[in-house]
């Protein structure tokens, strides 16, 4: 979307997208990140592609696609629906249909599982720390939960108690801490 308010299409199916769910740019990099899924409702679904998900790297300036990362293959329905990029340039990506967190490889074309955890039940927006060295991830069902990128350990963040932390779709890093878009709570919010 321009700044008169115009939009124009970078990508869509042609660039290896199916649903487009949650996207960040790398403005070093020059792209656009996208965690791609194939669900009912997008345009020109195919049963076949059901449970098939994929992070995609487009070019900022062409639309082309310059990179494409699929999910492994194991029979189960993936739903890679949100990203983040570190500080050090790689990519996490949320899974909300299975408890994953993957990352994208160094090296070939496949994501990368990069953390486990029974604590990620429905794990949606994520959100990397200046730190270097943490992710948090917004779990619908828990609240927010804290990854150390180092060892993987997840551990869910403390919250006072006058704070819903349930809900959060969205979730990024601002100043000296999170902000979250909640969807999952009426009313919604900020």
């Amino acid at each position: 979307i321009g700044p008169e308010g115009g939009a124009t299409v970078l990508a869509d199916s042609t660039a290896g997208l199916w649903a487009p769910m949650g996207m960040r740019v790398d403005p070093a990099e020059r792209r656009l990140w996208v965690a791609t899924a194939a669900v009912p409702q997008m345009l020109g679904y195919t049963p076949a592609d059901s449970g098939r998900s994929a992070v995609v790297a487009i070019d900022l300036g062409s639309g082309a696609p310059l990179a494409r990362f699929e999910v492994p293959r194991d029979g189960a329905a993936h739903v890679v629906g949100d990203l983040t990029i570190g500080v050090d340039g790689r990519v996490y990506a949320s899974d909300s249909r299975a408890p994953t967190l993957y990352r994208v490889p160094l090296q070939g074309d496949t994501l990368e599982r990069y953390v486990e955890s029974p604590l990620l039940l429905s794990a949606q927006g994520l959100a990397a720390g200046p730190d270097g060295r943490t992710l948090y991830v917004a779990d619908y069902a828990r609240g927010v939960i804290r990854v150390d990128l180092k060892t993987g350990k997840a551990g869910l963040l403390a919250v006072a108690d006058t704070v819903l932390a349930l809900g959060i779709d969205a979730l990024s890093w601002a100043g000296n801490g999170l902000i979250g878009v909640q969807n999952g709570v009426t009313p919604h919010r900020v």
